[in-house]
């Protein structure tokens, strides 16, 4: 029947039921889930402009960077959590 099922996975309700049906067809397929990073999503980190184009330009990118950094890995933790 399937060889491969991709699975598109966010945070809703009805993506939990999608990847609990893709798990009942799993017969001797393989499931590839997919997660993207939205900019619409929530947490997704926000750049801001500084008032002052000095030092403070690399501190709120720095913020920017970490706080992209932790919204990647909530990403790849909430795809490990489907692994099987």
């Amino acid at each position: 029947m399937f060889h491969k099922i991709l699975v598109a996975l966010d945070h809703s309700s009805l993506s939990n039921q999608v990847f609990k049906q893709a798990l009942a067809k799993t017969n001797n397929a393989s499931l590839m889930l997919l997660h993207l990073l939205s900019p619409t999503a929530e947490g997704y980190p926000v750049p801001t402009a500084p008032d002052k184009y000095t030092e403070e330009l690399g501190n709120l990118m720095s913020l920017y960077l970490h706080q992209w950094e932790v919204y990647h890995k909530e990403g790849l933790d909430f795809l490990r959590s489907h692994a099987v």
